[in-house]
């Protein structure tokens, strides 16, 4: 589902409370959002998604019959010597095994023998049966069960280095999940344990994503078999010094903020733009909005925040953030009714010289 990236063109994808807001604009670029399928770029390339981790795939169909053989050509003047149609049997491949487990399709069964040459003047014998098809690959797997299922989606700045991100749990820092770029993997992660991920990639900035608690049973997990999770990742060539001048000085860090429109919500408080946002207890954070104005504005929602912190990228500091608008309520970790909660817990880890999103706040009636 994830297209890729578009100058000048912002996308949304909101699961409600799960929102992932896609923008490439002047202030903030993130990439390709966490609607990224799951299991492309892994396993085969056809096949249906594994349902259990490891499981083998069931057998591939049979393989076409061979087809009819050539009539052989006429004998010579001594007497017919033309062999039978040589036509081969079946060659297509046996279908991709559909129990397979793990973040990957299963692979195509193998193709089926070609059938044996007919003899004289007769058809040639049918094609064997395609081979079973192969096993996903099994998902990785952090800390202890219960789990609930993320689709981490590896997000990626326009024109920023396309290597693998490293993605690591907060809670188990020891396991590794490697992400092609633009791309998703799923990450099995304790049930409602409180997590955030650390990722980083060759040519950008260390990235961290917003405290999650993830719900096996939650509304979202069951109608999507994984919850949406990013981390964000922006080319270190970017100079931030034209947004926040102490930049350099290796202590601020950024968050990027992403306003989406609760359900239910009506008049001034289905629009996302004119939100403001603080940083409680950084009174120093300096926030600017796409469009260089001074709230978020209607067509995106967007803010980026740049604050002074004593936390780093292995040992950040956990802040939270308060947004405004009047007549309206703004919340980081969702509403109580009209749609289910976010995954977000309010805590957002910063580090710095490290880049915190999207964090997802959503607007509607108060």
């Amino acid at each position: 589902m994830c297209s890729g990236i578009l100058p000048g063109i912002m996308k949304k994808t909101v699961y409600w409370g799960l929102a992932t807001l896609l923008l490439t604009g002047a202030v903030v670029i993130p990439g390709c959002g966490s609607d990224a399928d799951p299991t492309a770029n892994v396993g085969g390339a056809s096949g249906s998604a594994g349902k259990a981790a490891g499981g083998a795939g069931s057998a591939g169909k049979t393989g076409t019959a061979g087809s009819a053989g050539k009539a052989g050509t006429a004998g010579n003047a001594q007497g017919g010597s033309a062999q039978g149609g040589s036509a081969q049997g079946g060659s297509a491949p046996g279908e991709a095994g559909t129990d397979a487990g793990g973040d990957g399709p299963s692979e195509a069964g193998s193709a089926g023998d070609g059938g044996d040459a007919g003899a004289t003047n007769s058809a040639g014998s049918g094609g064997t049966s395609g081979s079973a098809g192969a096993g996903g690959a099994a998902v990785a797997t952090c800390g202890s069960a219960p789990y609930a299922r993320a689709n981490v989606a590896g997000n990626v700045l326009l024109a920023t280095p396309t290597s693998d991100i490293t993605v690591t749990g907060s809670l188990c820092t020891g396991t590794q999940l490697v992400i092609p770029a633009k791309t998703g993997k799923l990450f099995d992660v304790p049930n409602l344990k409180a997590i955030y991920f650390k990722a980083t990639q060759a040519g950008s900035y260390n990235g961290l994503s917003p405290e999650y608690k993830l719900d096996k049973d939650g509304i979202v997990e069951q109608a999507f078999k994984w919850e949406p999770v990013n981390v964000l990742m922006i080319a270190n060539t970017t100079d931030y010094t034209l947004l926040d001048p102490g930049w350099n000085t290796g202590t601020h860090a950024v968050i990027i903020v992403g306003t989406a429109k609760a359900d239910g919500g009506t008049n001034t408080c289905a629009n996302v733009g004119g939100v403001t946002y603080t940083v409680t207890g950084h009174n120093e954070a300096i926030v600017k909005y796409s469009g260089n104005g001074t709230s978020t504005p209607s067509d995106t929602g967007y803010a980026t925040i740049f604050l002074n912190t004593t936390g780093t990228f292995t040992s950040p500091e956990l802040v939270t953030i308060a947004g405004a608008k009047t007549g309206c309520a703004v919340k980081i970790t969702g509403f109580a009714s009209g749609g289910p909660l976010t995954n977000q817990t309010g805590n957002i880890p910063v580090g710095g010289n490290t880049v915190t999103g999207v964090v997802t706040a959503a607007i509607g009636n108060p």
